[in-house]
C-alpha cells in the first residue's frame, strides 16, 4: 500500500503560544474562542486529511491491531462494556455508529439481539472497505441490513434510527454543535445519542503539556512540519453545554468515567460513600475529583419527544 499521508498544516499559521493554547485548551474554547471562521475551515480539512491517510489508521495497524475479530478484547474494554450495557439497555432496533474505525464495536451491535438495522459512516475509505468485506459475510438472520457510508455525517441522506452510537471519535469531530443538530434530524424522537470518549482532564492534560514542552514540538506544529489537528478530547462542561445549547430538545440521561480508581482523592471519597451506606450514586459519579482523574468517559443524550398538546 502507497503511503499518501502528508502533513497538513493549519493556514493561516498560528503563533507558538496560540499553538500551545489550541493543544491545552478544551475543545469548545478552541473552537468558539481561538480559532477565526477560517482557520476553522482550514482546520477541517486538515483534519479530514489526517484521519483518512494516516499510515497506522488501517485495519491491521489501528489500535494495536483490535479489529471487528477482536471479541476477547472488546468484551474485557470498559468501552466494550458501557457499549454492551447501553444496548442492553435501550435495546435499539436501528443504529448508526460514527466513526467506526476498524471495527471494534461494530460487532458487538451489529449481533446483538435487538439490532435489526445497522448503518456505519466515517471519513477513513480503508475503514469503509473493511467493514463492507466483514458485515457483507454475515448471515442474514444476525443482521437483515446495513449500510456503509464514506464521508461526514452531516453530508449524508439516512432514514431516522434508533441510536446513534460515537466509538472514541467525537473527539476527531470539533464542530460539535453542528454534530449534534444533525443528529436531531437523524434519532428519533425518544431515541438515543451515546458516546463513549477519552476526557480531557487532568491525566490528558498533563500528557499533552510534557509533549507541548519537548524541544521543537511547538516549532514543528508553527511551521506544518507535523500536522495540527483537532483530536480534542471531552469534558463533562462541553456536553451540558451542548444539551443547554438545544433548549430541552436533548437531555443528558446517563454519565459514567473510568480512569479515576488510580487516584487517591476519588478513591477515598468512594470508600467513605460506601461506608455510610451511599453506594456509588450518580452525584458523586459526575462529581469535580472523580471527572479531574477520569481519562474516558460514557454519556447517554436522550432526544426528548416533542410535548403533545
Amino acid at each position: 500500500m502507497t503511503d499518501r499521508y502528508q502533513p497538513q498544516p493549519l493556514g493561516p499559521r498560528l503563533s507558538a503560544f496560540k499553538v500551545a493554547l489550541f493543544l491545552l485548551l478544551p475543545n469548545n474554547l478552541v473552537w468558539s474562542w481561538l480559532l477565526s471562521k477560517s482557520q476553522r475551515l482550514d482546520l477541517l480539512e486538515a483534519n479530514k486529511a489526517c484521519n483518512d491517510e494516516r499510515p497506522d489508521y488501517r485495519p491491521i495497524a489501528y489500535q494495536n491491531g483490535n479489529s471487528f475479530e477482536s471479541s476477547a478484547a472488546r468484551n474485557n474494554h470498559v468501552d466494550g462494556k458501557w457499549v454492551l450495557r447501553f444496548l442492553e439497555t435501550f435495546n435499539p432496533r436501528s443504529v448508526l455508529e460514527c466513526g467506526p474505525g476498524s471495527g471494534f464495536h461494530t460487532r458487538m451491535i451489529v449481533e446483538h439481539p435487538s439490532v435489526q438495522n445497522y448503518a456505519g459512516i466515517d471519513v477513513n475509505h480503508s475503514f469503509i472497505d473493511y467493514l463492507e468485506d466483514k458485515l457483507s459475510s454475515l448471515p442474514v438472520d444476525t443482521l437483515a441490513k446495513y449500510q456503509l457510508f464514506l464521508g461526514d455525517v452531516k453530508e449524508i441522506e439516512i432514514e431516522p434510527v434508533d441510536a446513534v452510537i460515537f466509538s472514541a471519535s467525537l473527539h476527531h469531530m470539533p464542530d460539535r454543535t453542528e454534530i449534534f443538530a444533525t443528529l436531531l434530524k437523524i434519532v428519533k424522537p425518544g431515541g438515543n445519542i451515546f458516546c463513549v470518549e477519552p476526557t480531557h482532564y487532568f491525566p490528558r492534560f498533563l500528557h499533552v503539556l510534557r509533549k507541548v514542552c519537548l524541544p521543537g514540538y511547538l516549532r514543528d506544529k508553527v511551521d506544518g512540519k507535523t500536522p495540527l489537528t483537532t483530536h480534542h478530547f471531552c469534558t463533562w462542561l462541553e456536553f451540558k453545554d451542548v444539551e443547554s445549547f438545544f433548549d430541552g430538545k436533548l437531555r443528558i440521561i446517563d454519565v459514567d468515567y473510568d480512569g479515576y480508581r488510580g487516584a487517591l482523592i476519588p478513591r477515598i471519597i468512594a470508600k467513605l460513600a460506601r461506608m455510610i451506606g451511599l453506594g456509588w450514586p450518580a452525584w458523586l459519579r459526575t462529581s469535580f475529583p472523580i471527572r479531574l482523574f477520569s481519562k474516558r468517559m460514557s454519556i447517554v443524550f436522550s432526544h426528548v419527544r416533542p410535548m403533545t398538546e
